[in-house]
């Protein structure tokens, strides 16, 4: 992203205020007329869903976020949300392969799975998955529903 604010008066760059209270970070600054390359968190991963039940694990899968806050996402963390004990609970991460500095590529081509492990079978579990980059975490993106491994057959 970037700020633009030129000053006529004097070469010095202005105070910059982040308005969207994220935190920010100054990364590149033009002489000629001030111009402000900002960095904050990315933007939430986008469709989070369960691509696959097995009977002790789900696979995940979403896709990259529409922006990545101007700095490459270097991982994803995963939580989930056990209805018996009814918080949620840091699971792990992943490393991402980040596309671009603001991905404007089909969203199509970029998503990404997870495999969740070690459920178990009468438990009924929530997932959300967030994107991480230098700056900062982005907001979770969550399952729509609850979910539970597959039933074994038989």
């Amino acid at each position: 992203m970037s700020k633009y604010i030129c000053n006529d008066s004097d070469s010095r760059l202005p105070f910059l205020h982040p308005l969207n209270h994220k935190k920010t970070q100054i990364t590149h600054a033009h002489a000629l007329c001030n111009t402000l390359q900002i960095s904050e968190p990315p933007g939430e991963p986008l469709s989070v869903g369960i691509l696959k039940k097995m009977k002790d694990s789900v696979t995940l899968d979403w896709l990259f976020p529409v922006d990545n806050g101007g700095s490459p996402i270097t991982e994803y963390e995963i939580e989930i949300w056990d209805n018996s004990v009814s918080e949620w609970k840091f699971y792990g991460s992943t490393p991402a392969a980040d596309i671009g500095p603001n991905c404007a590529c089909p969203h199509t081509l970029a998503s990404t799975t997870y495999a969740v492990t070690g459920l178990k079978q009468d438990h009924q579990y929530l997932f959300r998955v967030y994107a991480k980059n230098s700056i900062g975490r982005s907001n979770p993106a969550e399952t729509s529903s609850l979910a539970a491994p597959k039933k074994p057959e038989g």
